[in-house]
């Protein structure tokens, strides 16, 4: 997971600062689950957390056990950090949903 903020951010400075053929992984500072995510969006907007399903029944679709269950894929972003000076503006995604809801309700 990445604030759309801070990947915006991350692709300017790599074409500021990025060296030509090289890729950098940019991502929150904290892996996140799909279960965690929806956790974090329930509780930013002050809702009832999500129900969550026994894990034997998600053995029914192995792919979807994982998506909801495992930990999350974890992109290492240090390289990104040292050699293009990038940092996240929101490190975990609790943090850039807080933002979301924030900017949300100035509108109102």
């Amino acid at each position: 997971m990445v604030h759309l903020e801070d990947a915006a951010a991350a692709a300017v400075a790599a074409l500021a600062n990025g060296r030509a053929g090289s890729a950098y992984n940019v991502a929150d500072d904290q892996p996140c689950t799909w279960t965690s995510y929806m956790q974090a969006v329930s509780a930013a907007v002050g809702g009832r957390p999500p129900l969550l399903l026994p894990n034997g029944l998600l053995r029914i679709s192995p792919y979807l056990g994982t998506l909801m269950v495992r930990a999350g894929l974890s992109l290492d972003s240090s390289r990104a950090k040292r050699e293009l000076g990038w940092k996240p503006r929101f490190p975990t995604v609790e943090d850039g949903l807080q933002d979301v809801v924030r900017r949300r309700s100035d509108r109102s």
